[in-house]
């Protein structure tokens, strides 16, 4: 039968006091072991933060590594026991396994994880179907808290190319001629003084014939044409393959026209001041090669006192010398 202690007496007060005690020494060793727990997670938080070398490849997440088949030492962190041998390790300040008898550096991996044979950078354990790799280098380079500074853009080189040589089909119309379609071949040697001009001059041969009739009279009829001129051209880069260029060139036009009536041949010839004022498009192939898919001018020649108006197409193959 339990004793009864009436409210106020001294028993009761007595009793009162001992609770409270035993209260208080619990209370105070509960704070001990918080204190131990909150101490040993931020030291086990601080040195995983600080040697994050190994990362759970599905989470991302870093995970703290041992020397294999070692344990870890429950209130160091720092600190390892492999029972199957009986050593000891420990962690330095470089994140570095040594053996804690010989010194000597040893490999560590995520606890419960087994190396990769065919990649040391890689572990897996078998237990949870967790794969993890190595963060390389370990420990990672500290955060300096500076904002990485951009690199510089490189510079584009300028198109330096030193000469130009171009080859190619001409056609010329020649509304004020007898003869007023002329094909043949023509060339162009420019050299540039700079990236965006450069001197020089083209020349062309071009050749045609018709027929025409006076009465019952027919007439065969041919021109023979040869232009030179020489002047600047300017070059527009659009981009890396394609050039744009436009010039106006000042020389001179010779031509040698035929008349032949039945088995008589008339021929004569006259050269007269030209003028050249157009352009084209080169698109790059190659360092060396180009090709000029159009180029148009308009050449007025200056026969007899008068202007006459010719318009000239051509095409071709362009081949650079020199700069890049």
């Amino acid at each position: 039968m339990s004793k009864v202690f009436p409210i106020g007496g001294p028993e009761f007060s007595s009793r009162i006091f001992d609770g409270f005690r035993v209260s208080a020494t619990t209370l105070a060793g509960v704070g001990v072991l918080l204190v131990i727990a909150v101490g040993s997670f931020c030291q086990t938080t601080f040195a995983q933060s600080k040697c994050e070398c190994w990362k759970n490849s599905k989470t991302g997440k870093a995970v703290n590594s041992y020397p294999f088949g070692s344990e870890p030492d429950p209130t160091d962190p720092n600190r390892a026991f492999r029972s199957s041998t009986g050593d000891n390790f420990f962690r330095d300040k470089d994140c570095t396994w040594k053996n804690s008898k010989t010194g000597k550096a040893v490999n560590s991996y995520p606890f419960g994880s087994e190396p990769d044979p065919t990649d040391p950078n890689r572990a897996f354990r078998s237990s949870t179907g967790d794969n993890f790799f190595r963060v390389v280098p370990c420990p990672p380079p500290a955060d300096t808290g500076t904002t990485p500074q951009p690199k510089p853009t490189p510079t584009p080189k300028e198109k330096k190319d030193a000469c130009d040589i171009e080859f190619g089909y001409d056609y010329m119309r020649a509304p004020g001629e007898r003869v007023k379609s002329l094909h043949g071949f023509g060339g162009s040697l420019f050299c540039n003084v700079k990236p965006w001009i450069g001197i020089g001059g083209d020349f062309s041969a071009l050749f045609g014939s018709t027929i025409d009739t006076v009465g019952t009279t027919r007439f065969d009829v041919s021109l023979h044409r040869q232009t030179y001129l020489f002047g600047p051209q300017f070059n527009f880069n659009a981009n890396d393959k394609v050039k744009v260029f436009v010039h106006p060139l000042f020389g001179g036009v010779h031509d040698t026209s035929g008349t032949t009536i039945g088995t008589t041949s008339v021929s004569s010839s006259a050269s007269a001041f030209a003028m050249e004022f157009g352009g084209g498009v080169d698109v790059r192939l190659n360092d060396h090669i180009a090709v000029r898919p159009i180029a148009f001018d308009y050449i007025p020649t200056h026969f007899g006192g008068a202007w006459q108006s010719n318009y000239r197409f051509s095409t071709g193959i362009v081949f650079r010398l020199g700069g890049h």
